[in-house]
């Protein structure tokens, strides 16, 4: 995470997740076997600005060619995964149908990790509707300035690659609210807070990511420290 976003987020920061399963026994049932890591989020922020009233809510997406959402869960998994000495591959090819899958993977050596949206209550606002997924919230109400945050909830679940049977489920989430207004009316994204945004974002997909595999015994119980980068000039003010 930067470090100037750090100091703001660091009194208002919730990573929060369930686990299902024994660790210890999980990783002696995939004991020998290569993992194949499967991403099904799309490569799509989700804004939400929620008001007041029930008719005041705007929801949209949004892309850019700099935000790989699947691919920075996909490089996290395998960085950790590699890192505690486990053979790992991520599925670039996503397939359509479990015959398809069949085609891809190898079903007597290999594991399926399924990284997908999660979905649940928002816990900044603590305002309807639920989030899923990656996102930006953002919360109104009269006579206050809006307030921002992101949130990263994911669901990981280990499946048999032949009969698809799901073997554990876990779940993991962070919020981090934001020192700045992200979101205009819409909703999108003021371009100059969007590196601010990227920068929440890309590090909670790291700590969720971790959470997760930690919950299924696949990792550690630390997470590796990530490095401190250098603060970006100072963007304009919302205009």
């Amino acid at each position: 995470m930067k470090w100037w976003l750090a100091m703001f987020l660091g009194v208002v920061a919730f990573v929060g997740g369930c686990v299902t399963v024994d660790p210890e026994a999980m990783r002696s049932q995939i004991a020998g076997k290569s993992l194949v890591i499967v991403t099904t989020l799309p490569d799509e922020l989700s804004l939400s600005w929620v008001g007041t009233t029930f008719a005041n809510k705007e929801f949209a997406t949004v892309k850019n060619g700099a935000w790989t959402i699947p691919t920075w869960i996909e490089q996290r998994a395998v960085s950790l995964l590699r890192d505690d000495g486990r053979s790992v591959r991520a599925l670039v090819i996503k397939p359509n149908s479990h015959a398809e899958l069949l085609t891809l993977v190898d079903p007597e050596k290999e594991i399926l990790l399924f990284i997908e949206a999660g979905y649940g209550p928002d816990k900044v606002f603590e305002r309807p509707p639920f989030l899923e997924g990656v996102g930006v919230r953002q919360h109104s109400s009269f006579g206050f300035k809006p307030a921002s945050a992101t949130y990263v909830k994911l669901v990981g679940s280990l499946r048999d690659a032949r009969s698809m049977k799901q073997l554990a489920y876990v779940s993991a989430e962070s919020f981090q609210r934001l020192p700045f207004i992200a979101l205009d009316k819409g909703p999108a994204m003021y371009s100059q807070w969007e590196p601010g945004v990227r920068d929440s974002v890309q590090s909670q997909i790291d700590t969720v990511v971790f959470e997760l595999l930690s919950q299924l015994g696949l990792v550690g119980t630390v997470a590796p420290a990530m490095p401190l980068t250098p603060p970006p000039p100072s963007p304009g003010t919302r205009g």
